[in-house]
């Protein structure tokens, strides 16, 4: 169920609908907290978000990074200049990053920061 999934994958992760509705879900303390987007996007990194303010970043420089360019943008990137902006405020532990491309219903993943080898999976359960 979604428990084991945001589980296996740790602080959570961002669930998109092709109508604009975005949730971000995350396990906190054993509880299954489920944030839904208030804007045009959702954006998560690494850090909980489940106990702060909504607008709050929490202090963390890479949300705030994120956030600034997606308000620009009325979130609308592509998937290359997603990653590339992921790849900005990538840190040495970063492990994966993703983008979820709504259009194409596609997800554009990055492992162990090899930003030039993307792997794209169907949000359709082909490819």
């Amino acid at each position: 169920g979604i428990r084991d999934l945001v589980r296996s994958r740790g602080l959570g992760d961002v669930y998109k609908r092709q109508a604009g509705n975005a949730a971000l879900v995350e396990l906190h303390e054993g509880e299954l907290s489920v944030l839904r987007n208030t804007g045009p996007y959702h954006l998560a990194t690494n850090h909980y978000r489940t106990l702060l303010e909504t607008g709050d970043s929490g202090g963390c420089w890479r949300y705030e990074r994120l956030d600034e360019v997606l308000a620009t943008t009325a979130g609308r990137l592509c998937p290359s200049d997603a990653l590339t902006l992921l790849s900005d405020v990538a840190q040495p532990s970063t492990q994966w990053s993703a983008v979820y491309d709504l259009g194409s219903r596609e997800v554009h993943i990055v492992v162990g920061q090899r930003y030039s080898e993307v792997h794209r999976f169907s949000l359709d359960g082909e490819g």
